[in-house]
């Protein structure tokens, strides 16, 4: 490889880069790279000897933030190595007081126009990849009669790279920081909701702490559609559930698993209830039952205590996917449950070192973003 002008790399670990000259890079595992910019190289037509180190940088655009600055590194003919600084997303707006006092006034949130088409185009290819290879968590919560299904998934994040990216390099921990008033947000876990054209299954009312392997008023999860979906098929919600101190008996999503599938996490709450979840769809005018016509960009931010269920009952040809991310602030805690956990974490947390009391850390639950911070440290890879 001694002529830059046509130098030609193939079958590295990330993808396949062709034609240096014209500057194209396709088939990425996470996206499509088209136009960059040498910025400054060497000499076009310049050996490369060991042991000596030269640079080639390149300036482009990719769909997974508006900037990404590269350093493509040989020693050798044969050792390469690639360094991807991805510059942190910035939120497009300011979260304004009012769409905090909402949120903690209400427990939940609508933030419309809040993530771009960059974003939601990166999550849409993780999601794909992760219906394709999902974890061993993962499962059809409903099937009916006609073949349509709502799949679900949890935890994906440390094999999709579409996921990470997003975790540390988008503004979704902002977002949470700045609803919570938090002075840190770690990150807590995905969960994917993908239903099929004229899915009819609603998720049963509940509250997400209670399930929890953390206990605390400071948390927020990030409900994003990646299609359009109707006021009437989203996400619905209870305002101001989330400060009422009533203990449920919450359902036990152990039961939707319709394939027989080993291994599920499973809750029962029957020993410390104090009374069973009131029938919400009966009266939602009583209960003021609150959801919204969504576009890809706009996201929901809830506590993680609120009453919220629905979804579903989409029309015969009407999809709905959607990605939600867990998001972790200052009072949030450890904590095993004798009902029994959904998603179980206490495991992996032992051996990770965390228990009840502790704050919640690691690799497994990284902190993201800090109110002292004005932004982001760059993610480095090296492959």
């Amino acid at each position: 490889m001694d002529d830059w002008t046509t130098g030609r790399l193939d079958d590295w670990t990330i993808g396949r880069l062709d034609d240096w000259t014209t500057g194209r890079l396709d088939d990425w595992t996470t996206g499509r790279l088209d136009d960059w910019t040498i910025v400054d190289s060497l000499p076009q037509s310049y050996p490369i000897r060991s042991p000596v180190l030269y640079q080639i940088h390149v300036v482009l655009n990719y769909s997974i933030s508006p900037s990404i600055s590269v350093s493509y590194q040989w020693s050798n003919p044969t050792a390469l190595r690639i360094q991807e600084k991805v510059m942190a997303s910035k939120c497009p707006r300011e979260i304004s007081s009012e769409e905090i006092d909402t949120y903690h006034r209400d427990g939940v949130v609508l933030l419309e126009s809040i993530f771009d088409s960059q974003w939601i185009d990166v999550l849409t290819r993780g999601l794909d990849r992760n219906c394709e290879n999902p974890t061993h968590r993962a499962r059809t919560w409903d099937r009916d009669a006609q073949g349509r299904t709502m799949f679900w998934d949890s935890q994906a994040w440390q094999g999709i790279e579409e996921y990470k990216h997003f975790i540390f390099e988008s503004h979704a921990a902002e977002l949470a920081g700045k609803l919570l008033k938090a002075s840190e947000i770690n990150f807590f876990f995905d969960a994917v909701f993908v239903r099929s054209p004229g899915t009819q299954f609603s998720t049963p009312w509940h509250q997400d702490e209670p399930y929890w392997t953390i206990e605390g008023y400071d948390t927020c999860t990030i409900w994003m559609p990646l299609v359009p979906v109707k006021k009437k098929n989203a996400l619905a919600f209870v305002p101001g559930s989330h400060l009422s101190h009533q203990v449920f008996d919450q359902y036990n999503f152990g039961e939707l698993n319709p394939d027989g599938k080993s291994d599920v996490d499973q809750v029962n709450f029957t020993g410390i209830a104090e009374e069973s979840i009131p029938d919400i769809d009966a009266d939602p005018e009583k209960y003021n039952v609150t959801s919204w016509d969504m576009q890809p960009g706009d996201c929901v931010a809830f506590n993680s205590r609120i009453l919220h269920g629905g979804s579903g009952k989409l029309d015969e040809h009407q999809e709905l996917k959607v990605f939600t991310s867990k998001w972790l602030g200052d009072d949030a805690r450890v904590k095993f449950r004798e009902c029994g956990m959904d998603p179980d974490h206490s495991a992996i947390m032992t051996e990770y070192g965390l228990k009840p009391g502790d704050r919640p850390g690691t690799d497994l639950y990284p902190k993201i973003w800090s109110s002292t911070s004005k932004s982001k440290s760059s993610s480095i890879t090296e492959y």
